[in-house]
């Protein structure tokens, strides 16, 4: 079994919510020349041109089929997540997109797993669409970002998210979400998806560990795209200062590398030498496929990627399996 932990979907039309909410809320206008065509816009700011890909399965299914891929957990593109707006519309924002993802996995249970979005914003609304994505559509897992419109993750308010995720054994996916930290130093268009996203989802895992925050859910299981950023090589410098500086002991009880447990990275490195360094740093159970489809950043080939490492078909199957809490046979 290859199940891929890291692929974005979005229905193929949804309403503005412009019409009752202001913002520059997500809205995707299709190519009438150009057929499986469609760009997504912030409010009337084109940001990104996508296909059918994005919201076709049989040609999402197609694609699987030509890439070894035998599963793909759904998540929403992070551009979908909208902590800024009010969070009334978030959360119904929300609903629609995980019945969206519900749907396509019940109409393709064989080949689809599905991660449902939530309204941080506003943790009352949070709690109560995590409770229905996992209680009545059955998700298997939910995606958040690395901060909530600048808010950090080990922030206090954020915790009965964590404590409620513990609680319904429901795995957590986090994806760097924008603006990516640093963006005033490096004003690049391109900074945020090379650079600014990886140093983003560093900053978060530190947090969660320098605070104690993920000491508090010792049975909370958490995957980070893009191998979890360059936390897999400042790892060693942490534990150095968890070990030589006080402060940091007062913090966190244990070192960071005892909270690996909690955590899985995908395998999103575009480098085999960075994959052999995250797989040998973080131990070959922590590491699951992803690829990021259908997006330009993502993989294209992540079996072929794999298939040389000893450890492939584990980081391929296994380990994914574990993390979502499914065995398949």
């Amino acid at each position: 079994m290859r199940i891929d932990v890291h692929a974005h979907i979005t229905p193929q039309n949804w309403e503005d919510m412009r019409s009752r909410y202001a913002g520059d809320w997500p809205r995707i206008v299709h190519d009438r020349d150009r057929p499986g065509c469609a760009t997504l816009l912030r409010g009337d700011r084109p940001f990104r041109a996508v296909t059918d890909q994005l919201w076709d399965p049989a040609r999402r299914i197609a694609d699987m089929d030509r890439a070894r891929v035998d599963r793909q957990l759904l998540s929403p593109p992070p551009d979908l997540f909208c902590y800024w707006a009010d969070a009334r519309g978030a959360a119904e924002f929300a609903r629609m997109q995980n019945d969206h993802i519900a749907e396509v996995v019940a109409r393709h249970p064989q080949r689809f797993y599905g991660a449902g979005t939530l309204p941080l914003q506003d943790m009352d609304l949070a709690l109560k669409e995590l409770d229905r994505v996992r209680r009545e559509l059955r998700l298997h897992a939910i995606e958040i970002g690395t901060h909530v419109a600048g808010r950090p993750l080990a922030d206090e308010q954020l915790i009965p998210l964590f404590q409620a995720a513990e609680r319904l054994d429901t795995p957590v996916f986090v994806h760097p979400a924008g603006p990516a930290i640093g963006m005033e130093r490096a004003p690049s268009p391109q900074y945020g998806i090379s650079i600014g996203y990886a140093l983003d989802t560093t900053v978060t895992i530190y947090g969660l560990l320098a605070t104690g925050a993920v000491a508090r859910f010792p049975g909370l299981r958490i995957c980070w795209a893009h191998a979890g950023g360059a936390f897999p090589f400042v790892l060693p410098r942490l534990e150095h200062a968890w070990n030589k500086v006080g402060a940091a002991k007062q913090a966190a009880p244990r070192p960071p590398s005892a909270y690996l447990d909690n955590f899985y990275f995908d395998s999103i490195t575009h480098s085999r030498i960075g994959l052999r360094f995250v797989i040998d740093t973080l131990g070959a159970d922590r590491v699951v496929m992803g690829t990021d489809y259908p997006f330009a950043m993502g993989v294209e080939d992540s079996v072929t990627d794999l298939d040389w490492i000893a450890e492939g078909q584990q980081i391929m199957g296994a380990n994914a399996e574990r993390f979502l809490g499914v065995k398949e046979a």
